[in-house]
């Protein structure tokens, strides 16, 4: 039961939010770079426009792909332990993030992960119910701040993809926002 209320949630909520997302949550959030019509082409530059405005937040870790930019954020900072409503303190996060990505207006896959036992303490049976609802949570909250429902997508993975960086904290329970900026050309 909870498995398909999860997946009907996802299908609806990016339809339904649009017509109710304005002027839920306030914009009080000031970005700090300069905002110019400047093009943000190489993921460094999108990293280096990132960190200028989550300079205050903590348990951040970026890493390059071949893709793009993951910019990854302990779940503690959106989520209680084992819950899926978003923690009004993470709105001023969101709210930047929203910002940065109308500005560098590129793609973004929200993928949620969580540690093996984190739905345990949740109303769902397995770690990927609670971890698609959390991503979808995001995403929507994502499309009320404006960012256009295509270009923002969600996931849920639970506990299969484990993440430690050497001398850094254990980000297995985390969100990875996912920018979409392919800088290798095919050439021909």
């Amino acid at each position: 039961m909870i498995k398909k209320a999860a997946i009907i949630l996802t299908a609806f909520s990016i339809l339904e939010i649009q017509s109710i997302a304005e002027g839920i949550y306030p914009q009080n959030l000031k970005i700090q770079a300069s905002l110019t019509d400047y093009n943000y082409k190489s993921n460094t530059e999108i990293e280096r426009f990132f960190k200028e405005n989550l300079n205050s937040f903590e348990n951040i870790i970026y890493t390059i792909i071949p893709m793009g930019l993951v910019v990854s954020i302990n779940s503690c900072t959106f989520y209680d332990e084992g819950k899926d409503k978003l923690n009004p303190a993470s709105f001023d996060i969101l709210n930047i993030i929203a910002k940065v990505l109308k500005i560098i207006n590129k793609p973004c896959l929200i993928e949620s992960s969580t540690a093996a036992d984190s739905f345990k303490t949740s109303d769902y049976k397995t770690n990927w119910e609670l971890s698609v609802v959390r991503a979808d949570n995001i995403a929507n909250y994502l499309i009320s701040e404006k960012i256009p429902p295509d270009k923002i997508r969600a996931n849920g993975f639970g506990e299969i993809i484990p993440f430690f960086k050497k001398g850094e904290t254990d980000m297995t329970e985390r969100i990875d926002f996912i920018i979409f900026n392919y800088e290798n050309k095919f050439k021909q």
